[in-house]
């Protein structure tokens, strides 16, 4: 078998970061990793179109939000950085680490209403800080509160992560030559269809029926080792929109966890799918379109689709899911502002209602959560004024179950009225709420077989 080096010191270079890919100028992805795993994809994307506008020499950083550069959130911010030239056999390599700053909700119909929204923009050049298009950023209406800061802060650690880089290149004798890394890639190609043949063969179709009014329609064919995702027929976009580098994410995030191809997240394995997005569709959105609801309730619709015809085609063991979850933001008077980040996929990875309360005026009533049956329900009540808004999907139109199966029951978020009576919610929305007021979540994600 051969060597899996490239990977290894890859991983062990970027094992502090959450979020980063290491490519080549040549746009090769070598390797891949986020806490959001449909981003991954989209770093190739990012930095071409990047370098298309902004040359970059060695050491030098750019900067970018922009969601259709990178298929991500506003609040997730993309540092592109050189860290040695291409060189005769060496193409030369790039570092992109994606950080998130002030994390919100952010429900708009323009994309540049969501926040302070960066083009590809460089931020130091030949070891100097472009001070005045970072005060030109920190001075911007959308700005968040100590970005400048931050940002600063940040160039400073790439400048770090490089050093670090060309230490371990010398030191080690790391030969990242043009020919490693065609072989490495191709190793990787061949894996991932060796993994792809070890199961079934066939075709499949699955749909899916957001509440914004969209819907998605999914033919899914797996032969010879190749997997073709076709959304013809899928809607336009009212409410959802998704970038087309996340549609090809969310579908390769399914593929990766079906398959369990995590180690190959790069261009060798991202090569055996391709994906078919019609002109016009929500999964194809086009700027100025508003992104946030689209890469959370669309990646999730995109996700379940894919699963839905995986498991019509394939007879797995492993459970099929709803992907989609609840996000709600709370903003109170005294200035405190709580994102939640309950997570069925996690089973509630990082509700911790001890944290949560000592820090923020809330009471949790009710804890009940099921990670084997994929469900989540809680009560709680606020103790000081706030305004909350919140996001979820499948309330209206519950996922069309596979044959075989039976979808889950659908999401909820309910108030408690002066009666005594819990009243739904929409899927989305935003309000003001007076202290004592009771909310209440469900949450279903399992198919029953």
């Amino acid at each position: 078998m051969l060597s899996n080096w490239i990977h290894e010191v890859a991983d062990l270079f970027l094992s502090a970061e959450k979020s980063a890919a290491l490519l080549t100028h040549d746009g090769d992805l070598l390797h891949t990793k986020s806490d959001l795993p449909f981003e991954i994809t989209g770093f190739k994307n990012l930095a071409e179109n990047s370098l298309k506008y902004v040359p970059l020499k060695a050491g030098d950083v750019m900067i970018t939000n922009d969601s259709y550069s990178g298929g991500s959130f506003l609040h997730r911010y993309s540092f592109l950085m050189p860290l040695r030239p291409a060189d005769g056999a060496h193409p030369g390599l790039l570092l992109c680490v994606r950080r998130e700053f002030s994390p919100g909700l952010n429900i708009c119909r323009v994309l540049d209403d969501e926040g302070l929204r960066i083009p590809p923009t460089p931020i130091l050049q030949s070891g100097q800080l472009m001070t005045p298009i970072i005060e030109a950023m920190s001075l911007h209406p959308c700005c968040p509160k100590d970005f400048k800061s931050w940002l600063q802060a940040t160039v400073s650690e790439l400048g770090e992560l490089r050093r670090k880089w060309l230490s371990a290149e010398k030191s080690c004798r790391l030969q990242f030559s043009s020919a490693e890394i065609k072989k490495y890639l191709q190793f990787s190609q061949k894996y991932v269809t060796e993994k792809i043949l070890e199961k079934a063969q066939g075709d499949a179709r699955s749909e899916v029926r957001l509440d914004s009014g969209e819907v998605l329609k999914l033919h899914l064919e797996i032969h010879d080792g190749l997997i073709k995702a076709d959304f013809s027929g899928s809607s336009p976009g009212f409410k959802t929109h998704v970038p087309d580098v996340a549609t090809f994410g969310a579908c390769y995030e399914a593929l990766s966890n079906f398959y369990e191809l995590k180690m190959f997240n790069n261009s060798g394995g991202f090569s055996c799918l391709q994906v078919t997005k019609p002109l016009g569709c929500f999964l194809n959105a086009k700027y100025p379109s508003s992104t946030h609801q689209g890469l959370r309730t669309g990646v999730a619709a995109v996700q379940l689709a894919m699963n839905m015809a995986l498991h019509q085609i394939v007879k797995s063991p492993q459970p099929l899911r709803s992907e989609n979850d609840l996000k709600i933001e709370m903003a109170f008077a005294e200035g405190s502002r709580w994102l939640s980040k309950w997570s069925l996929k996690s089973g509630c990875e990082a509700l911790s209602v001890e944290k949560i309360e000592s820090r923020y005026p809330l009471r949790f009533l009710k804890l009940e959560k099921d990670p084997e049956k994929f469900q989540l329900n809680l009560e709680f009540k606020t103790l000081a004024p706030c305004q909350v808004r919140w996001l979820t999907d499948f309330t209206l139109n519950p996922p069309r179950a596979p044959r075989g199966f039976k979808a889950p029951l659908p999401n909820l978020f309910e108030r408690l009225n002066d009666k005594g009576e819990w009243i739904a919610l929409p899927s989305q929305g935003s309000t003001d709420l007076p202290p004592g007021t009771c909310l209440r979540a469900s949450l279903h994600g399992a198919f029953v077989r």
